[in-house]
């Protein structure tokens, strides 16, 4: 200290002194020696004066060192002292500091950055059962195990790297045992804030921990038992809390099971009683003392029966919940009925201690529900009398309306029979007329004949509706050519009264899908309507795209015209079956009233609906909504066929395929696809030959249907696979039905895959590549196999095969597009098909009306099915709806309400059939 106050003190004095000094003797010397030069001349004089001014000058400059040199001393004394006194003062801090330290219970230490200890107090010597001397100058791995040293090196590290205090649990091996420690380090900072080292503090927690422990083990241990109690509450408890949150659910739940209105038991695995809660206490009488201990059989009344106590036990030593009733008997000798729910309790091991039991008091319940089945049986007695009664009341009234149906149904037939024979003598009779007039008057026939004949179709349309048994149709077509193709059909009426015809049309998909009859029919209703009733200006056929999303869209249609109107009362029930605007005797215009009714319908069946608006003197605007899919691109459908058809003419040219048809249309139809592919063909009429072909000869592929005489298809797919060489034969049903039944039916047979009827032929080559064995490419022209059966020449329109064709088109129901697209394009064969279909089928009806009568129902659905196919197949969708719907009827279970719709059903086909005969008969000619 003494040195330090040496070396520092007198610097800053010593300085001053000399600058003091130097300044006053540099001012003295250059001031007095000018001065006695001016004053003084002789050198006697000069040299006294300056001997004077030289004594002068030390004692001046004596006195003035004295003064400043005493200055100074008295400034380092007090300097002195002040730092002495502050000196003091560290040293009696640091000697607190060190007592402090030394006294501490915890561990105190200071260690350098290389985790040298610098400072090891007595309590640390303690745990670690060395002496300061030492550890100090050692680092951790000197003192503790390693694992340990590296954990506290490391803590060490990161305190130093990061110039942080950090709070640590720590657990060492020391001299004491294995103790815990809560362990704060910082870092040690000199005066210019460097870190030099670290210091820690260590409290030895391990009591604390070890209570905590216990605490936590013993909260643990309760929280188990209680949890015992409440197994069937155990989802209120959805995750461990800290401890405090733990005790105070269980205090919450303890105290519901305490209050909860269910008796509650538990009990060990041996039947004792463990515990009860005050429920269970009211319940039997019993108090705690008398039940914890007992077996529970100490209630039983005798009245539980014994193959309830052996479930019961047979489902708890399996592990397994019980739930059932018990006949008890209370302390004071009165019975009751509980309901108990009795769970095993297992521990973490899975291993079963406990079995807790809650049961609820039903004895009022047995007893109002005894009650309840008396009033329940006499309620029981009144609905089925009430019931019987509607039923009656109902039967009546579907009879009716059986009867209205059968009625429209059979006169509608009865009136187009001999319509379909004047429009076919009148057709006949016009292209032979030989003069205008004849011509005229054969023409006005056909119209009025139509005429009544779309009236006849209108009030059939109602029927079906009415009963519930319409369906629409659905296929591809170009709106465009809808509207063009109504247009056409209205306008020579309409140019005959000089009511000009406008078309108006948003940008529509190229392709639609939907009901093409329905929504021709009802534009062409409402077109034609206008045409009626304008005497004079324009109509306008208008469509608009309203919404589109899913692949689908909403489409308004609106028929505008500037003709008579309508008055406002009138136009709400226009819509309305059999209602007319003028309904009088007298009224200028016709019809029937069933148009519009029919439109609205048709409209609401494809998620629409239909109205109009109207000014009388200006014109009305008839209108309806309908939604409809997006199409296939129509173009696009052909050169698929077309690649197809090429890719499989390319790689399996030549290949032999047995076509299994007992439809003679149908093997027709299928040999024309499959040779025009380049496929060696040949065909078996039913199962059973088809077997015996494949006895002697070998196929690529069979097509096989399902419904024919003889042996069907599943059962002749059953023998087939039978065979050893055919196997692995690929076979592919070929059927008009397309439920998931019948695809079921036909894969546990053993067939392959499955083409829907009517075939689509993009569809079937798919098929027909997918199935048919891998073959070299063949070159050329394929040959027809030596079993192949050549197609029969068919009989065929006289007339103009292009001409009959356009006829087809305009025909309800009829999809020209589908049939030539299956035959290729060829309108003459197209023809001759169709005209095969009508005579070979025209007696089916009468064949099935027989099946019935014998009781073969079988035969007749099979009947119903081959017609429904082969007319799919050449796009006749009327007649296939027809045959479809009775097939649907017969292969129900037979009933009075079923089978009095058969003949309704049966005149419908019977009316396709003639329709169709009526269009393509017009002579006969080699195909």
């Amino acid at each position: 200290m003494k040195d330090r106050i040496a070396a520092t003190a007198p610097n800053g004095g010593a300085l001053t002194v000399v600058l003091v000094y130097a300044v006053v003797a540099s001012l003295w010397i250059l001031l007095s020696d000018r001065l006695m030069g001016l004053l003084f001349t002789d050198s006697a004089s000069l040299v006294k004066v300056s001997l004077i001014k030289g004594w002068f000058f030390v004692a001046v400059t004596a006195l003035l060192l004295y003064a400043l040199v005493r200055r100074l001393v008295g400034r380092i004394s007090e300097a002195h002292r002040r730092e002495i006194e502050a000196l003091q003062s560290r040293q009696d801090t640091f000697n607190l500091l060190t007592a402090i330290v030394e006294n501490s219970d915890d561990a105190i230490f200071a260690k350098d950055r290389e985790g040298r200890y610098l400072l090891f107090n007595e309590a640390a010597c303690r745990y670690v059962g060395k002496s300061a001397r030492d550890v100090v100058g050692r680092d951790d791995r000197d003192i503790f195990p390693p694992d340990q040293a590296e954990i506290l090196m490391e803590i060490g590290r990161r305190v130093l790297a990061t110039g942080r205090t950090e709070t640590n649990e720590e657990t060492l091996d020391t001299a004491l045992g294995r103790r815990s420690f809560m362990a704060t380090k910082g870092p040690l900072r000199d005066a210019d804030n460097a870190v030099f080292g670290l210091f820690g503090i260590s409290r030895d927690i391990t009591a604390s921990t070890q209570a905590d422990h216990a605490l936590r083990e013993a909260l643990e241990e309760q929280k188990r038992s209680r949890l015992a109690a409440l197994s069937l509450m155990e989802d209120a408890v959805a995750a461990r809390r800290e401890v405090e949150d733990a005790a105070m659910q269980l205090r919450q739940l303890s105290m519901a099971v305490e209050q909860s209105p269910e008796s509650i038991a538990i009990t060990n695995i041996a039947g004792d009683i463990e515990y009860v809660n005050e429920a269970f206490l009211r319940q039997t009488g019993y108090s705690r003392e008398e039940l914890v201990g007992r077996n529970p059989r100490v209630l039983q009344s005798g009245r539980t029966s014994p193959e309830s106590y052996a479930e019961l036990w047979s489902a708890l030593t399996q592990g397994r919940s019980w739930k059932g009733e018990f006949h008890n008997r209370r302390k004071d000798g009165s019975d009751y009925v509980e309901f108990a729910v009795i769970t095993p309790i297992r521990q973490a091991t899975g291993e079963i201690t406990h079995y807790v039991a809650v049961k609820e008091d039903i004895t009022e319940k047995k007893r109002m529900s005894a009650e309840l089945d008396n009033y329940r049986q006499h309620l029981e007695q009144l609905v089925t009398d009430r019931t019987g009664e509607a039923e009656h009341a109902r039967a009546q009234a579907e009879a009716a309306n059986r009867a209205k149906s059968t009625f429209l149904a059979n006169m509608s037939h009865e009136i187009r029979t001999p319509m379909n024979a004047i429009l076919g003598i009148t057709h006949m009779m016009r292209r032979d007329a030989g003069s205008a007039l004849e011509t005229d008057r054969l023409d006005k026939v056909d119209g009025a004949a139509k005429h009544l004949l779309s009236i006849i179709n209108d009030i059939l349309d109602l029927s079906k509706i009415e009963a519930g048994k319409f369906e629409l149709e659905s296929c591809d077509f170009a709106l465009d050519d809808v509207i063009d193709h109504v247009a056409s059909l209205v306008g020579d009426d309409a140019r005959s009264k000089g009511v000009a015809i406008r078309i108006e049309s948003d940008a529509m998909p190229p392709s639609l899908r939907g009901d093409l009859t329905r929504l021709r029919q009802g534009l062409l209703n409402y077109a034609g309507n206008a045409v009626k009733f304008t005497p004079h200006g324009s109509i306008c056929l208008r469509a608009r795209l309203i919404d589109e999303r899913a692949g689908r869209c909403l489409l308004r249609f609106e028929v505008q015209d500037s003709g008579i109107g309508i008055a406002p009362d009138i136009l709400p029930r226009l819509f309305q079956p059999f209602q007319q605007a003028d309904a009088t005797t007298t009224r200028k215009f016709g019809g029937t009233g069933l148009g519009l009714a029919l439109t609205r319908h048709f409209a609401r069946m494809m998620g629409g609906d239909a109205g109009a608006e109207s000014t009388p003197g200006i014109g009305s605007t008839f209108w309806f909504t309908a939604w409809l899919e997006l199409g296939a691109p129509l173009q696009a459908t052909a050169a698929r066929d077309a690649d197809s058809e090429m890719e499989l003419r390319r790689s399996q040219s030549g290949a032999r395929v047995l076509v299994v048809e007992d439809n003679l249309i149908n093997r027709e139809v299928a040999t024309e696809l499959l040779r025009g592919a380049g496929l060696d063909v040949d065909t078996a009429e039913d199962g059973r030959i088809a077997l015996d072909k494949l006895r002697s000869r070998s196929y690529d592929l069979v097509l096989m249907d399902m419904l024919m005489p003889e042996m069907d298809g599943l059962e002749a797919t059953r023998a087939i696979r039978a065979l050893p060489q055919c196997r692995d034969l690929p076979i592919l049903a070929m059927t008009a039905n397309a439920f998931s039944e019948d695809r079921q039916a036909c894969a546990a047979a053993g067939m392959n895959d499955f083409v829907v009827k009517p075939v689509d032929p993009p569809t079937l080559y798919a098929a027909l590549l997918k199935w048919l064995p891998a073959r070299e490419a063949a070159s050329g022209t394929a040959k027809v196999g030596a079993g192949a059966t050549a197609a029969k020449p068919v009989a065929g329109p006289a007339r103009c095969a292009e001409e009959i064709v356009a006829r087809l088109a305009q025909a309800p129901g009829m999809d020209v597009g589908r049939g030539l697209a299956v035959l290729r394009g060829k309108q003459d064969r197209l023809v001759a098909l169709l005209r095969e279909l009508a005579l070979t089928h025209h007696g089916d009806m009468a064949k099935l009306a027989a099946c019935l009568q014998t009781g073969t129902r079988e035969d007749a659905r099979r009947i119903a099915h081959n017609l429904k196919g082969v007319a799919a197949m050449l796009g006749a969708n009327a007649l296939s709806q027809a045959a479809r719907t009775l097939e649907d009827s017969l292969r129900r279970e037979a009933d009075d309400r079923s089978d009095a719709e058969l003949p309704i059903q049966m005149a419908m086909v019977s009316r396709r059939l003639d329709e169709l005969l009526a269009i393509v008969d017009g002579g006969s000619t080699a195909d």
